[in-house]
């Protein structure tokens, strides 16, 4: 029996690129005021370490620390300074001393072995044998000259110490902290971390004092409505649909600021989300349903602490239900990783 699939074919067609319009979107990256202050310090602590090694200084490379609430978007910001560094460096050719900054998930257990065995798969060298602490540090600290590796970001650095004793938390810092004074190959660390970790670094006097802080505090009203609104314009210019004109008003603004607990990311998806929900049912303009259909998709939560739904918006702890989806979402990507690990092996 012969089937006619012209309106299949079309409609499957128009999935896909209402999909493709989905990625594209989210892939928009958009540099706050934050953003170009971190990617500052991150070049600065990178040329430093070139001129001090062009003159023999090898000891005493600096760093910078990054903390900010989960959903702020900081490994969205290391990654795009990662990703212009590199182009850059390949580009000009002016690192004679390297310029590869590696990317590196604390794991769950955040123990020195348990981290770096995780630096050693992405180099590309996993250890594959019961190996001690010393040998592991002095196989990474290897690694890393020969790799010609500039920098070691470090990302989720809060679960140092989460179950550790103060002890145990000043052996993990001073091991990574040694990387940036090694005699033969030091790098440059870089700490992104959520509130947690401020803990840490007042332990290790040292490590601070050589790390650059920069902590991204939550949106306001008074200071992030324009980029709110000017970045909300873009997505929606882009994704061509319109909305009906409540980021004129600054209390929507203000609502889409609490519904986000004033993280930058989590505004960014949920407009995202929005965006295609509104896309999927054919409409012209986005509504506050969407608002609300974006933040029950994120954290599965029920109206009354819906803020685009209840009429007690202000009350609803949305800081709490957002750390809770985040802490979820954070051990999906090590079980993720844990895979991929073992797939390598």
């Amino acid at each position: 029996m012969n089937i006619d699939l012209t309106e299949a074919r079309a409609a499957r067609k128009a999935a896909q690129n209402q999909a493709q319009g989905t990625v594209d979107l989210a892939k928009i990256f958009y540099p706050t005021g934050d953003f170009q202050l971190l990617r500052q310090q991150v070049f600065n602590v990178l040329a430093e370490r070139e001129h001090k090694m062009a003159e023999g200084l090898t000891e005493h490379q600096t760093g910078v620390a990054l903390i900010a609430a989960p959903g702020s978007g900081k490994s969205r910001m290391m990654s795009q300074i990662l990703q212009e560094h590199h182009a850059i460096s390949e580009t000009l050719n002016d690192c004679q001393f390297g310029y590869r900054i590696l990317n590196v998930l604390v794991p769950g257990n955040a123990t020195v072995k348990e981290t770096c065995e995780e630096i050693l798969c992405a180099l590309n060298y996993p250890n594959e044998r019961v190996r001690d602490e010393a040998y592991l540090v002095r196989r990474v600290r290897n690694l890393l000259a020969k790799e010609r590796i500039a920098g070691l970001w470090l990302d989720e650095v809060q679960d140092v110490g989460r179950h550790a004793t103060p002890k145990a938390i000043l052996a993990f810092t001073k091991r990574f902290r040694n990387l940036m004074q090694d005699s033969q190959w030091p790098v440059c660390l870089f700490l992104s971390a959520t509130p947690e970790a401020r803990e840490i670094f007042k332990m290790d006097k040292t490590l601070s004092r050589r790390l650059a802080p920069l902590e991204i505090e939550p949106m306001t009203v008074q200071n992030d409505a324009a980029q709110i609104r000017s970045t909300a314009a873009d997505l929606l210019s882009n994704a061509k649909i319109g909305e009906p004109g409540f980021f004129a008003e600054d209390e929507f603004v203000e609502l889409l600021i609490k519904a986000a607990d004033g993280r930058f990311g989590i505004f960014l998806k949920f407009t995202v989300d929005a965006i295609t929900r509104a896309k999927n049912q054919g409409r012209s303009e986005i509504d506050l349903d969407d608002y609300a259909h974006a933040f029950f998709k994120h954290t599965n939560n029920q109206d009354e602490l819906n803020p685009f739904i209840s009429p007690h918006w202000q009350s609803i702890d949305t800081a709490t239900i957002l750390d809770r989806v985040a802490e979820e979402t954070k051990q999906d990507r090590r079980r993720d990783a844990s895979k991929r690990k073992k797939k390598s092996s």
